[in-house]
């Protein structure tokens, strides 16, 4: 793998996590993902060279990457959020108005994003913690306060994503692909037990 990053002109670096299971369990999903990202931030030292980062859920590939990158260059925070850009306006002024209302809750979708790195351990590193399943409170929740109250933007190309979803299972495919791609990726699936 080394060798292939390196051929592309990439960076690799290899972190190893084990979390607080019982926590996941009890908490979330969620809960999990704000530890793992965390431990990246006190451990990784490729993300500490950097002003901002992109996620991605392990089992997905944006197959679209390359362009979603080079325009958003200049972009530091890019969320899916299934609003339109004047609500996003609308929910940010209201949301500086009345903290805690019904009116402040929306979601940003957590499977892929960029944000600044600053921004990211000032306003969401531990966002995790409020996070509770049994509560119907998620991630995706948490996020958004902090996102809407200081602005945001989000992606002007619709990325392509290939995997499937850690918590429905649901299956993102992108059918473009070669069919050369498409069976070494069902492949793969299929070793992972997944359709």
């Amino acid at each position: 793998m080394q060798q292939l990053t390196n051929r592309v002109g990439k960076q690799l670096e290899v972190l190893i996590f084990s979390g607080d299971r019982q926590q996941v369990e009890n908490r979330g999903k969620g809960f999990g993902e704000g530890e793992i990202i965390r431990y990246v931030f006190e451990n990784s030292k490729l993300i500490q060279q950097c002003g901002s980062f992109y996620k991605i859920t392990g089992r997905v590939f944006v197959s679209n990457f390359d362009a979603i990158h080079e325009a958003h260059l200049k972009s530091t925070k890019v969320f899916d959020y299934p609003v339109p850009g004047y609500g996003r306006y609308a929910k940010r002024i209201i949301a500086h108005l009345f903290t805690n209302l019904r009116h402040c809750r929306g979601t940003v979708h957590t499977i892929f994003y960029k944000c600044d790195s600053t921004f990211f351990k000032e306003r969401l590193l531990n966002r995790n913690e409020l996070v509770n399943d049994s509560e119907r409170f998620y991630l995706e929740q948490s996020y958004f306060l902090p996102l809407i109250k200081t602005g945001f933007s989000t992606f002007k190309i619709k990325p392509v994503l290939v995997g499937f979803s850690g918590s429905t299972g649901e299956l993102y495919q992108d059918t473009d692909y070669p069919e050369t791609t498409q069976q070494r990726a069902a492949v793969i699936l299929a070793a992972m037990g997944k359709k």
